[in-house]
């Protein structure tokens, strides 16, 4: 049987937030930081409007529906397709893989879905969609597959996306209602439309596949909804990235951040790691890297294909337990990298050359330009320790970016440490230095031999 969902009530969830406030960073690359924390405020103590959504039956009790369709909630209401409208408990959710499961009281006349087998899908199959677009219940439409295991799709609700892509019209309110083949058997659970503008999204469309579904309705049913965590923080790595990062023939994910205390770190994964392959399996995307801890179990050890500094190196990682969103967010990450030659913790910058205008408004409501400069090339993230490399002038500050060394271009640690590799203590090299605020200056450095001091 399939359920009409009526919510109400709610603030905004951080996840929510963080993507609208993204969304906001990203349409407006000049944005103004007054306006991003007015809207960041607003966000915070708004209240979400009723929404709406679809559901199915799948044990006496028991309905199945999207995690985005019920995510913090204050009042669930559930129509039945007996005519009877019913209150639904939030028993279980899954922000991984957008699917709650929802206990209503025992009713009759109602028959449990069956899933079917959703690896016997092909593109081109004919398919129905199911559910109450905009409010309107027992809507079918119709499409075939367009594709299948479709992934890295910005702005859908899931992290695990493997999705079936449609061109059967989805709209609103069919989030979590049933996706069946011509045989009447459930083969993917509808999770939303591109989230693109009606004019440009119409005829795309995505469920997860019920293979997928029917794995984490077990683990829904347990409350036992763990996922597997690698400790970092990583993003895409573009073709600009994979020159400087001097990953040639293959693509992946690149570590930004490793989080203190995990096996990640304790396993030698490092800042500016690029990941490539998980348990030999050829990573090219973050998203391929999420779906593949999604089907991993914490406490298993895997096998991480890196490459760091041009260089292939194999690392085994054990997964930890997911932690939840307050819990993460507590936690401190090494966000940088050292070498042996320079006693600096040092960050390579992923962005180009560019000019960007930000505005500041005072107490007393005077508005001022600072025009702020970001090169490519290496920062210096910490202060030069007593005694260690110096230069003319005193000791190299927060912010500096080394741009050249011996009149070689610096676009990364690695290039960095290439032309550092064969210096020994007292030996001097020249760099050009970017200093926050003002033009390139050239410097003589000294390699001291001192050992990096470590991260406060």
């Amino acid at each position: 049987s399939i359920v009409h969902i009526r919510v109400q009530g709610g603030k905004i969830p951080e996840r929510r937030r963080e993507q609208i406030l993204n969304q906001y960073k990203q349409s407006n690359p000049w944005y103004d930081f007054d306006v991003l924390s007015a809207l960041e405020q607003q966000l915070m103590y708004a209240d979400m409007g009723p929404g709406t959504g679809s559901g199915l039956v799948i044990d006496e009790g028991l309905i199945l529906t999207n995690h985005h369709v019920v995510e913090g909630r204050t009042e669930i209401k559930i129509s039945l397709p007996t005519g009877q409208n019913v209150d639904g408990a939030l028993i279980a959710t899954d922000h991984v893989t957008d699917l709650a499961l929802l206990k209503i009281p025992p009713a009759a006349g109602l028959l449990p879905a069956r899933l079917g087998n959703s690896d016997q899908l092909k593109v081109g199959d004919w398919v129905i969609v199911v559910g109450a677009p905009f409010g309107l219940t027992h809507t079918a439409t119709h499409g075939m597959v367009s594709a299948l295991a479709r992934e890295a799709v910005e702005g859908m609700p899931a992290i695990y996306q493997s999705y079936i892509q449609t061109d059967a019209p989805i709209h609103p309110g069919n989030s979590g209602g049933p996706m069946l083949d011509l045989e009447g058997k459930i083969v993917g659970i509808v999770t939303a439309q591109a989230p693109l503008s009606d004019a440009v999204s119409a005829g795309i469309g995505f469920a997860l596949p019920s293979n997928k579904a029917r794995e984490v309705i077990e683990k829904l049913r347990k409350g036992e909804i763990e996922h597997a965590w690698l400790g970092i923080v990583a993003v895409d790595l573009t073709d600009m990235d994979a020159e400087v990062y001097r990953v040639r023939a293959e693509r992946g994910v690149l570590a930004t951040a490793i989080y203190r205390g995990t096996t990640a770190e304790s396993a030698g994964l490092q800042v500016d790691d690029v990941i490539v392959s998980i348990q030999s399996n050829p990573i090219r995307n973050l998203a391929q890297l999420q779906n593949r801890l999604a089907d991993l179990a914490p406490g298993q050890v895997v096998r991480l294909g890196t490459i760091r500094d041009g260089k292939r190196r194999d690392l085994s990682v054990k997964l930890e337990s997911a932690p939840d969103e307050k819990t993460r967010n507590s936690l401190r990450t090494i966000d940088d990298r050292t070498i042996p030659q320079l006693p600096y913790r040092l960050r390579t910058l992923r962005s180009g050359m560019h000019q960007r205008r930000l505005y500041h408004r005072s107490a007393f409501g005077r508005v001022t330009e600072q025009r702020e400069y970001d090169v490519r090339g290496v920062r210096i993230m910490l202060p030069t320790p007593e005694g260690a490399t110096t230069r003319a002038g005193g000791s190299f500050g927060f912010g500096d970016t080394i741009v050249k060394c011996e009149d070689k271009e610096v676009r990364s640690v690695a290039d960095l440490l290439e032309v550092l590799r064969t210096r020994k203590p007292g030996d001097k090299v020249t760099v050009e230095l970017y200093e926050r605020g003002s033009t390139t200056t050239k410097t003589e450095l000294v390699i001291t031999g001192a050992e990096t001091r470590p991260a406060q």
